[in-house]
């Protein structure tokens, strides 16, 4: 995924105050209670990639979203080497990549268009993870140095998931019956 350039528009200082500190969300939610995790890591994929997914989901009936990690600006949205494939600029210089995905929620980016780019909140559905349930993600931050790729398995220990129960609309449907 490195080989897509992001534009890095928000190359702007993250401000960490006791009260406004900018949450970091997993890719993919806990789907019905059990959490997502890195199921390959950076060494055994492209050097700043991990695949994310479930240990003991293969797959799920229904529709698995895929989460924004960060509020931050859609750069690249469309087709790519790996499949459907998102990329976000965030705060602070940080930018994550969506590999492999199922299909893309957000507006297709268009180099040709002058079109302002879409802003996502951190949480914000911007695709669907395909059937398999494991999806490619990667985190870079540009520094002086340039962009420089940031091994995930060490940041995102700390960040929440959010829930998701894949039966949702089958407990709606019973409700709604009865």
């Amino acid at each position: 995924m490195s080989s897509i350039a992001t534009t890095r528009i928000l190359h702007v200082d993250e401000v960490r105050t006791r009260d406004q500190i900018r949450p970091w969300i997993w890719p993919l939610p806990r789907l019905d209670g059990v959490a997502p995790c890195i199921l390959r890591s950076a060494s055994e994929l492209i050097p700043d990639d991990v695949e994310l997914g479930y240990a003991d989901r293969s797959a799920v009936p229904g529709l698995v979203p895929v989460f924004a990690a960060r509020e931050g600006v859609v750069t690249f949205a469309g087709k790519a080497a790996e499949g459907p494939t998102i990329c976000i600029d965030h705060a602070g210089g940080w930018s994550t990549q969506y590999a492999g995905l199922a299909h893309v929620l957000t507006r297709p980016t268009d180099r040709f268009r002058q079109r302002r780019k879409e802003r996502v909140q951190a949480g914000d559905v911007i695709g669907h993870a395909p059937r398999s349930l494991r999806i490619r993600f990667s985190l870079s931050r540009w520094s002086d140095a340039g962009c420089v790729a940031v091994d995930a398995r060490t940041r995102m220990h700390a960040w929440s998931a959010l829930p998701w129960f894949a039966d949702a609309p089958r407990r709606v449907a019973a409700r709604v019956a009865l």
